[in-house]
């Protein structure tokens, strides 16, 4: 019985539907936070309870010389003031990243509300341009839960 693995290869990226040229890396935190219960008289936890969600995502790419995570308008423009700056900021909308499987056509994962946090580019004298990329969402969705 053959076994249906995602591999890179048949791995795609996409920010709004956009394919993300030459990603290399895609990963996902999916992190649910929860509270120990401790009260007086007791050593052991009483209960844990869930406090806090978070949902982020790092992705890698070679580096384009002129196409841009801001070229794309993923990322804010810095404008010529910071009150350019941060208008920009405002104003881009949430994104929606998806990571598909190419071979079948499902969505692996899907994370909603993305908003470009980090971007990281780097050269080196003996390999390509990388951008290291570091986004946070609201909600990440398992391919269980994607329709």
């Amino acid at each position: 019985m053959a076994l249906d693995i995602l591999t890179g290869p048949r791995a795609r990226f996409t920010l709004n539907g956009v394919v993300i040229a030459l990603a290399t890396d895609w990963a996902v935190d999916d992190d649910l936070t929860y509270e120990a219960v401790k009260v007086l008289n007791s050593i052991e936890a009483l209960d844990h309870v869930p406090t806090d969600y978070n949902a982020a995502m790092t992705a890698a790419r070679v580096r384009l010389v002129t196409q841009t995570l801001v070229s794309e308008g993923f990322a804010p423009k810095k404008g010529q003031t910071p009150a350019d700056f941060l208008r920009n900021i405002l104003s881009l909308p949430d994104l929606t990243a998806q990571l598909e499987d190419t071979q079948s056509g499902i969505i692996i994962g899907r994370l909603v509300g993305v908003k470009v946090a980090t971007r990281r580019i780097s050269v080196t004298a003996r390999a390509m341009s990388a951008t290291n990329l570091t986004f946070v969402a609201r909600r990440f969705q398992d391919v269980a839960e994607i329709s």
